[in-house]
């Protein structure tokens, strides 16, 4: 069997394979990583190598579009993370976990983890940690009360993502909060350094689909790219099969061609309210059903 050198080896191959949006070789392989820990005794053990796998493993499944699974794992994770006093995992748990709940629009559970994962993540200095639960709070804060938002937050989440070296898997959702702050600027550097570091099709589709908010909400002289860069987020997100990248970007061509005046928007914004309604999706639901109103 595998040793646990291997093992480690095994979750670098599930990250490169998650990245690129080969989600069914990234469970599969993050799976047996799990496993071979297990026989090793590493769950028994609640290991820091163990706990760290459950959590690339909570990863794997928020990426694969498989949130109900992602949830309840998080939320295990979580609680063993609290139990053996691993803030590191106890952080990124949270951080999972407030993200994925702002996205369903549950947003008192949402704050509630983001604050905690930001508290601990300030405290042992985790920056990817940080970025994500601050970008969860300050959204929040502006959907409950605009003038409550801390902009010295946002002015630290741009210098987070400058110095995480990869902040990619996380872009999407702070570009998401800080175009609707009114931030779009600071949104559009963020996304522009994240085009430069990062690589793979995942990473690519969700970078496409920032591109393309960012453009729409740039002024009418930039509709066009808007429109090319949302539909390459969609070619690309079907490909891969990353459904909930896809239903945004279909949601980003409602909004564009309902600017433009063009009644597509409308089919645009079905087939986007079709894919947000069976994953769950509550945040991006309510815009795909406010355009069809």
């Amino acid at each position: 069997g595998l040793d646990r050198s291997v093992a480690q080896l095994s979750r670098s191959l599930s990250w490169a394979y998650l990245k690129d949006g080969r989600f069914e070789e990234a469970r599969a392989c993050i799976a047996g990583v799990l496993e071979e820990l297990e026989r090793l005794g590493e769950r028994e053990r609640v290991s820091d190598t163990y706990l760290g796998a459950r959590f690339f493993e909570n990863r794997v499944l928020f990426e694969s579009d498989a949130f109900e699974e992602a949830q309840e794992r998080a939320h295990e994770t979580y609680e063993l993370g609290t139990e053996h006093r691993n803030r590191t995992i106890e952080s990124g748990a949270a951080a999972q976990l407030a993200s994925l709940y702002f996205r369903r629009g549950e947003h008192e559970k949402a704050e509630r983890f983001a604050e905690r994962g930001l508290e601990i993540a300030k405290q042992i200095d985790n920056k990817w940690d940080v970025i994500s639960c601050a970008a969860v709070f300050q959204g929040i804060r502006y959907e409950r009360d605009p003038s409550s938002v801390a902009f010295s937050e946002l002015e630290a989440i741009e210098r987070g993502t400058r110095s995480t070296g990869d902040a990619s898997m996380s872009i999407d959702l702070i570009a998401e909060v800080l175009i609707r702050i009114g931030e779009v600027d600071r949104a559009r550097r963020i996304v522009e350094t994240g085009v430069e570091r990062a690589g793979g099709r995942l990473n690519e589709s969700r970078n496409e689909l920032c591109l393309g908010f960012v453009a729409l909400n740039s002024g009418k002289d930039r509709y066009s790219e808007a429109k090319r860069h949302f539909l390459r987020s969609r070619e690309l997100a079907e490909t891969i099969g990353s459904r909930s990248i896809a239903g945004r970007a279909l949601l980003g061509l409602a909004m564009l061609s309902r600017a433009q005046g063009d009644d597509e928007y409308r089919s645009y914004a079905q087939s986007a309210l079709a894919i947000f309604q069976e994953l769950g999706l509550r945040r991006y639901a309510l815009r795909a059903e406010s355009l069809l109103k």
